[in-house]
């Protein structure tokens, strides 16, 4: 009688990995990230209306694992473990940012395709995204921190100042602020907050000088450059010299 052996036949599954997407958004750079400080010493005194300054962006920093979406693995019947499912590559990433920041719908256009051969999945690009608002974050602050220090510095040179500065600081700003309230626009006003050039040591100097020979008791009509008394074409000359 022949022996029959009995065929054992396995049963082998890999259970297929979830994968949650959440949506999301990729930083955009802006310039705005720019600070907002106070008046300048030139025209802090000066009572007209400038443009509003654009506020300090700031970027909440966020924090996301980085890890990839594993698919699980089983053994089979047999004792032998099967390799586990790969990760699930989205078609698009949908990324998630910080109050303050906007997704860059561009950059991530041209992200997705090195993303993806790389098999990277939505988390990870999350994880990518986070980093980098945090870095750009860091950066952006420690340029406001420099620049600070700078207006500190330029602050107090010209207090200091043994022409302009000391006890006669106080009215040497104001017969400035007087002219330029005089003379200059909004936008001038404004360009000299916005760009710090109102609280440059030499440019400061510079307006102080031109401010007291502009001044009603020190001012002498055409008595520079022969312009009939006009005090426009006066403080151009002082600036640029005499005009052909």
């Amino acid at each position: 009688m022949a022996d029959e052996t009995a065929l054992a036949k396995a049963t082998e599954g890999a259970q297929a990995a979830d994968g949650g997407v959440p949506k999301t958004d990729l930083p955009q750079g802006t310039e705005e990230g720019e600070g907002t400080f106070e008046r300048s010493l030139l025209t802090k005194d000066i009572e007209t209306e400038t443009p509003e300054e654009a506020g300090e962006g700031g970027g909440r920093e966020t924090h996301a694992a980085l890890g990839a979406s594993q698919g699980s693995s089983k053994c089979s019947p047999d004792g032998k473990q099967d390799a586990p499912s790969e990760p699930e590559v989205p078609e698009k990433y949908e990324l998630t940012m910080p109050e303050g920041w906007t997704l860059d719908e561009e950059g991530l256009a041209e992200l997705t395709p090195i993303m993806r051969g790389l098999k990277a999945t939505n988390e990870q690009v999350q994880a990518v995204a986070d980093l980098y608002v945090k870095r750009l974050s860091a950066a952006r602050e420690a340029q406001l921190e420099a620049d600070r220090a700078q207006l500190a510095a330029w602050e107090k040179e010209i207090r200091e100042d043994p022409e302009i500065g000391g006890a006669d600081l106080k009215e040497n700003l104001a017969t400035v602020s007087r002219v330029l309230a005089k003379y200059a626009g909004p936008e001038f006003v404004a360009y000299l907050d916005r760009s710090n050039l109102g609280n440059y040591p030499p440019f400061v100097k510079a307006m102080v000088k031109m401010a007291k020979d502009l001044s009603d008791d020190r001012f002498i009509p055409g008595g520079r450059g022969g312009s009939g008394g006009d005090p426009v074409k006066e403080a151009a000359e002082l600036i640029y010299g005499k005009l052909s």
